[in-house]
């Protein structure tokens, strides 16, 4: 897998400290925000892939901000930290789309590793759709361009040809005349020599 940037925001530094710890062998760049308008500082400073985020926060909630991250960085994916009391909002997010998939705490290791493993695939594939999606763009520009100017060469070919055909008949019907006056020139210069 690439290396992918992570955000982690939470107002408590020992869960930041935590998330790090386990992610810091995966090889990805790691950032922290301990607070919601850092971590929309962040989002603006670099190409995040992934922001796990609490919900209970001050200044606003997860789902607040990341509503936020999905408005500034439509690509970022979204996971939510939440306590069992918060299942039912981190629920209508989901439903909202605003986050890809939530994390209860306390957190089991295997699975949060897990979730975040699959939501940088599904980062991957939305960013390998788009740069599909813009090379098949530039493919039909392209293509729009060649029969564009196909067509004006079959145009200019098809005056030529029309021309050529006019000028073939100009000078069938020159040659018709002309053979019209020599086969009409004999026998008049053959009476004239009697």
């Amino acid at each position: 897998m690439p290396r992918h940037t992570i955000l982690f925001v939470d107002d408590e530094e020992n869960i930041l400290k935590a998330l790090v710890r386990l992610f810091r062998t995966e090889g990805h760049l790691l950032l922290t925000a301990a607070t919601p308008n850092d971590g929309l500082k962040k989002i603006n400073e670099n190409l995040v892939s992934l922001v796990v985020a609490d919900h209970r926060m001050p200044e606003m909630t997860g789902v607040e901000f990341l509503r936020r991250v999905k408005e500034e960085s439509p690509d970022t994916v979204r996971i939510m930290l939440t306590g069992h009391a918060d299942v039912d909002v981190a629920t209508e997010a989901i439903n909202r789309g605003q986050i890809f998939r939530f994390i209860r705490k306390p957190w089991d290791e295997d699975e949060i590793k897990n979730i975040v493993k699959q939501a940088l695939e599904h980062y991957e594939l939305i960013t390998e759709n788009k740069r599909m999606a813009r090379i098949i763009t530039r493919q039909n520009e392209i293509l729009t361009q060649h029969r564009e100017e196909l067509k004006a060469r079959v145009i200019q070919l098809t005056r030529t040809m029309i021309n050529i055909e006019q000028e073939f008949k100009r000078l069938e019907q020159i040659l018709e005349e002309g053979l019209t006056s020599v086969s009409d020139s004999p026998s008049e210069a053959g009476l004239s020599g009697n």
